[in-house]
């Protein structure tokens, strides 16, 4: 069941980083991760309510709020470098988020993949990293193009939000700290767009419009969610390493509708990393 989430949770974030490239662009930063959020604390709250006692344990809020600030700034990095940058630069930057969430893992909670494990993590950032650049000339080049160094400082807060995200379920409940920390950051978007506009204008949206938001609300939930139970079963490094290939979903979808083809090296990287986890889901679930 924990590797049936993590792949769960690969899928859909795959299809939410490709969503929330063009929602940027269509809505803004602060649109997108409003809708997000508050699709999320309304689809969840049903699942949550039950789970509010959770705030009453010892250390529980701190670790939900620690976790809501560094989703919230990070969030807002994350989309502004998905809207300046192309995503073909900013991916291969974000594999590397694994890297983080292992070392807050082994430094904070003394939680190490095994060897195997580590090294078919590495082999998965490897095989990424390929896959998402077009060329070697271009990998010596991205750190000119727009959206790098942003990307550089999401990657940090992303591999941070893994970590504490499997934490917080653990401490708390998977569905409820999901729900909580979507409500917090839906309530400070809120208010701050009504510092920039009517409220009428937040909320509307043409036929188009409002499917994009709905689908991008739903897939990025269902991604946190399945991601925050299935670190509660395994190593948050080795959840974190399967469902970090998301990466690779939202890359072939820019690539397919694009009308872009895959280069060789290209194929070696996808090849390398789908092998990686797969191989990596089967060893974990002996």
């Amino acid at each position: 069941m924990a590797i049936a989430l993590a792949l769960t949770a690969m899928l859909f974030w795959g299809v939410g980083d490709f969503l929330i490239q063009k929602s940027t662009r269509v809505f803004g930063d602060i649109k997108t991760l409003f809708y997000i959020t508050v699709i999320g604390a309304v689809l969840l709250a049903p699942f949550a309510c039950t789970h509010l006692n959770n705030l009453s344990k010892p250390g529980s809020l701190f670790i939900i709020l620690l976790t809501e600030g560094v989703i919230f700034l990070t969030s807002l990095v994350n989309l502004e470098a998905l809207r300046r940058g192309k995503i073909s630069v900013i991916e291969p930057i974000y594999s590397c988020e694994l890297i983080i969430t292992m070392g807050l893992g082994a430094f904070v909670i003394k939680e190490m993949p095994t060897p195997l494990q580590f090294i078919l993590i590495l082999l998965v950032v490897c095989g990424i990293v390929l896959v998402s650049t077009n060329s070697s000339q271009k990998l010596k080049k991205n750190t000119m193009e727009k959206g790098v160094w942003l990307g550089l400082v999401a990657m940090v807060g992303l591999g941070t939000t893994n970590f504490l995200s499997g934490y917080g379920a653990r401490q708390t409940d998977p569905v409820f700290i999901v729900w909580f920390c979507s409500l917090l950051t839906a309530v400070i978007t809120f208010f701050y767009l009504l510092t920039r506009m009517p409220l009428k204008e937040i909320f509307h949206l043409d036929k188009k419009e409002r499917k994009l938001a709905l689908w991008l609300g739903i897939t990025d939930n269902i991604a946190w969610v399945a991601y925050a139970f299935s670190s509660t079963f395994i190593p948050i490094a080795v959840a974190a390493g399967i469902s970090e290939s998301y990466i690779i979903i939202a890359l072939m979808l820019g690539l397919i509708f694009n009308k872009e083809k895959l280069k060789k090296h290209q194929w070696l990287g996808l090849i390398l990393a789908l092998i990686s986890v797969v191989v990596l889901a089967v060893v974990t679930d002996k």
